[in-house]
């Protein structure tokens, strides 16, 4: 091919020999990129650097993953391939490999080498060949898609259980009142809500409480506006506040739902227990909390008619993404709610 072009075979062998191996080039951009661009939050960081180690390195310490790299070695061994060498077809064998392990997993790691590949041309690449469609990547699903969250039956029925536990057993006021800030803001309450401290509340000029503000999220710096049933909540902490740490000086005492045992953390990290009690109190389903959230989006957008600006700033989003999913959701519900009118009005029993 060299000799049809006019060039000496030799200099083709020679460039190809000085050209970087893939984990090179990845070792470069996490050095220049990865580690020194504000764009990427820390859990970010780890998160890449975690999937790097596993299907880069091909370094891991779960028995089921390590099995499918010593299976499907010879199409994840990638890394030591020369950058200008690998193909699109090098690249759609990886990634089949890899979902073997998981479908989510291997478009991660596939989103990740896309931006590395993108940062390599022209670089050290001439042409970016890792360009995937979402048609060639694994088709993803919501979680929309498997569970119903809550209907608001359900939903006040968890608001009802949630008072009620707390009053018969004080020893679970800081994780149903967790639950319940959850319930009426629907924000992630892993890292949005168990980890509040007092002074991210915002007051007025007459002292009642506005918003909660919100300093590292997933979208960055975020907030969402109090409303009388949230202030409720507010006041309740408080008072067991001022009982709790009476004439003590503690760390625990500047978060809002501060740990209730010896702990790394001094906030309450796991709720999923007092959470499984109040579903069964409540004679819900137990879906997982995260539910909560998703359960917030669609009546959201069914009490304000539809308004998916306000329901995006109130959850500090930076798409519409997600509210695209909840419509979506809400549509088919509606779908099926008139089929199951016309089925009745057709064959109802008088």
């Amino acid at each position: 091919q060299a000799i049809k072009l006019g060039k000496d075979p030799r200099s083709i062998i020679e460039e190809r020999k000085k050209a970087k191996r893939l984990s090179d080039v990845i070792g470069v951009w996490k050095e220049k990129v990865l580690h020194k661009s504000t764009r990427f939050k820390q859990s970010t960081i780890d998160d890449i650097e975690s999937r790097l180690k596993i299907w880069m390195d091909l370094n891991s310490v779960h028995p089921k993953t390590n099995r499918v790299i010593l299976n499907n070695k010879t199409d994840l061994k990638i890394g030591s391939k020369r950058m200008v060498e690998i193909t699109k077809d090098d690249l759609i064998a990886y990634h089949s490999a890899i979902s073997k392990s998981g479908k989510y997993q291997a478009n991660r790691v596939m989103d990740d080498l896309s931006v590395i590949f993108k940062w390599a041309t022209p670089k050290y690449i001439k042409e970016n060949v890792c360009i995937f469609t979402r048609e060639e990547l694994n088709k993803e699903y919501t979680r929309l898609d498997e569970k119903d969250p809550y209907s608001l039956e359900e939903w006040r029925k968890i608001r009802k259980a949630s008072v009620r536990l707390c009053v018969k057993d004080p020893k679970l006021l800081i994780a149903c009142m967790a639950t319940l800030l959850t319930l009426y803001h629907g924000r992630r309450y892993k890292n949005e809500i168990l980890n509040l401290k007092w002074t991210q509340i915002d007051y007025d000029s007459n002292g009642v409480a506005k918003k909660i503000l919100l300093h590292d999220t997933k979208t960055g710096k975020s907030k969402f506006s109090l409303n009388r049933l949230s202030r409720w909540i507010l006041k309740k902490l408080w008072q067991h506040r001022k009982v709790r740490f009476k004439n003590i000086k503690s760390i625990k005492s500047k978060y809002l739902f501060p740990a209730t045992r010896k702990s790394t953390k001094p906030h309450i990290q796991d709720i999923r227990k007092t959470w499984n009690k109040i579903c069964d109190t409540a004679g819900v389903r137990r879906l997982e909390i995260y539910m909560l959230k998703h359960t917030w989006g669609c009546l959201a957008l069914i009490a304000t008619k539809g308004n998916a600006k306000a329901i995006k700033d109130e959850q500090g989003w930076k798409t519409y993404k997600m509210i695209d999913v909840y419509l979506r959701y809400n549509e088919k519900q509606l779908s099926k709610y008139s089929e199951q009118i016309g089925n009745y009005l057709a064959y109802a029993k008088r």
